[in-house]
């Protein structure tokens, strides 16, 4: 689960960035505390005995305190950008019809006193949740994820990827009118519309891709399959998936990276089923 290359290379990118590149600086030291938060939850709350390493909690440790280091140094405030991020996904898991979009916090205003570019990474919700991207047709890891468990997830067979993928499906289908999704684009399968659209809305979504761009893909999937949408139809669809799906999103981004760290497809079933 804890990935002790990334943590290196990016702590290792901020050393290099900070006296010539400031942004790019800050997004990678705020991409480590994202992820350390993380890990620590895992750490202290979802590992079994057995799956933790004997220098996981050592190496925390160090990150947090060369963190505290650099907020001392730099005046970062981790904290209160901890508070906002927190504070952001509450409303995503109480439902907010308003602000449900898992990319709520890229749009809202805060009156935080945080610099433009923090608040950039703290849009990047997606770097808390995972640090790989998802094919939805084979479950191919990023490139950039290489290392001792860039392979974990095909251990795994189709049968049991899909019961994460099935559970996800079967829970969006009762957050919104599924027979009048169906009805709306006849002249395509059930299967299509699960597949090609509906979870990769989801999917998309989770690694916090804009709507534009998933509008565009999917005009281009329809067309090619023969099927007629129009962008702005299509931007409406993702728009209602984003608000009534948020939950779903939100487990499927937390699905796929405990996947590719190597945690069993019935065990990531049991632990989203606390959040869907």
């Amino acid at each position: 689960m804890i990935d002790k290359n990334f943590y290196l290379e990016n702590l290792t990118a901020f050393d290099t960035l900070i006296e010539t590149d400031k942004i790019e600086a800050e997004k990678a030291i705020f991409k480590v505390y994202c992820i350390l938060q993380r890990d620590k939850y895992w750490l202290n709350h979802v590992a079994t005995p057995e799956e933790i390493g004997e220098e996981d909690a050592e190496l925390l440790d160090e990150v947090e305190t060369e963190l505290n280091d650099l907020e001392e140094a730099y005046g970062y405030r981790f904290a209160y950008f901890h508070q906002l991020v927190m504070e952001e996904m509450q409303k995503t898991a109480n439902g907010n019809p308003a602000e449900t979009d898992l990319n709520a916090a890229e749009t809202t205003e805060f009156d935080s006193g945080l610099t433009d570019d923090e608040l950039d990474v703290m849009g990047d919700e997606d770097e808390f949740l995972s640090t790989d991207d998802f094919d939805e047709d084979d479950f191919e890891e990023d490139d950039d994820y290489e290392g001792e468990n860039s392979n974990q997830m095909g251990d795994f067979s189709d049968e049991e990827l899909n019961l994460v993928v099935d559970y996800v499906l079967n829970s969006a289908k009762q957050k919104f009118d599924y027979e009048e999704f169906l009805m709306t684009y006849a002249e395509a399968t059930p299967e299509f519309l699960d597949d090609h659209v509906l979870l990769y809305v989801i999917a998309r979504k989770a690694y916090g891709e804009p709507e534009e761009d998933i509008a565009e893909s999917l005009e281009e999937t329809f067309a090619a399959n023969g099927l007629d949408a129009t962008r702005d139809e299509l931007v409406d669809l993702i728009d209602t998936f984003g608000k009534k799906l948020s939950k779903e999103i939100l487990a499927f981004g937390i699905a796929m990276d405990s996947l590719q760290h190597g945690t069993h497809p019935v065990d990531v079933v049991a632990h989203i089923s606390d959040i869907i």
